[in-house]
């Protein structure tokens, strides 16, 4: 199928098959996830690169609200290998496995998952205002949590979320809950 004005049109309007919508679904997804993970980091395995999937920044116990609290203070400073180090490796990946169901033409976003996924949570939070950011509440459900920060943005109140997982019986950051 070739893009053009009406193929767009077609697909905004709902008139295409079922598996074309899929299809469609699917690129824009991939090309936004090629996108993001183009802005920078290493197409590297993350145990090449020295990505720990165990961070020494918190202990093995830590709540969610804990792991939270460290991952602020890392964007904070900016300091993307500390937030690295809170990532749910094992899970981005086999979530950005299944978006791109384990085609060989998409295993550069594979390879790109975490640090596209260390961008995205950074940006989720440093959509708040740098002053005042705060941890709010923490909301756990089974192996799943999610921690509110509070802050303001354009001198408005405004709440983010961290979403967390547990990965080998510890708390760690994913982009969000698939």
């Amino acid at each position: 199928m070739t893009i053009n004005k009406e193929n767009l049109r077609t697909v905004a309007t709902g008139t295409v098959q079922s598996g074309q919508r899929r299809a469609w679904v699917l690129t824009g997804t991939l090309w936004i996830l090629w996108i993001a993970g183009c802005s920078g980091g290493s197409s590297q395995d993350p145990q090449d690169a020295g990505i720990s999937q165990k961070s020494d920044a918190v202990t093995p116990d830590a709540s969610p609200r804990e792991v939270a609290e460290v991952a602020l203070k890392a964007i904070v400073s900016r300091d993307k290998d500390a937030l690295r180090s809170l990532v749910a490796v094992r899970k981005v990946r086999e979530d950005v496995e299944a978006i791109t169901q384990g085609r060989a033409a998409f295993q550069g976003m594979v390879d790109k998952a975490i640090p596209t996924a260390v961008s995205a949570i950074m940006s989720e939070v440093n959509w708040l205002d740098a002053e005042g950011r705060q941890i709010d509440e923490e909301t756990v459900t089974g192996t799943t949590a999610v921690v509110t920060v509070k802050g303001k943005r354009d001198g408005k109140e405004q709440t983010r979320r961290f979403f967390l997982v547990q990965e080998d019986s510890q708390w760690r950051l994913v982009p969000s809950h698939r």
